[in-house]
């Protein structure tokens, strides 16, 4: 019987993906995988995995992790500060409706 892959897997797969939409897709199960992978995968694989993917992203896929972010803060206990270098990261895109979006969840606090 072949093993079926973890969540973190999954959505690794999925962002390798061509297609934008399902890239998207991924994204917004964000708060699904962290909830199955819990607060310390989260900090220590997925967060470094979104912030790696963000300078190569599409501008449709960073708006997608900019909504979802604040999703995972109630799953890493409120602690947003270590949020705080993605939200850098995606303040500083060039598309507008992506760094208002970041900044929104900066200001949520």
């Amino acid at each position: 019987m072949s093993e079926v892959p973890n969540a973190l897997e999954l959505l690794k797969e999925e962002m390798d993906h061509d297609e934008t939409a399902v890239r998207i897709n991924a994204i917004h199960r964000l708060r699904i995988v962290g909830t199955l992978i819990g607060a310390e995968q989260i900090k220590n694989t997925l967060l470094p995995y979104l912030d790696s993917i963000i300078k190569k992203e599409e501008d449709e896929v960073l708006f997608a992790i900019a909504q979802e972010l604040i999703e995972l803060q109630p799953l890493l206990g409120g602690n947003s500060v270590i949020l705080l270098s993605m939200l850098e990261n995606l303040s500083s895109v060039e598309e507008t409706v992506v760094r208002d979006q970041a900044c929104l969840l900066y200001t949520s606090d």
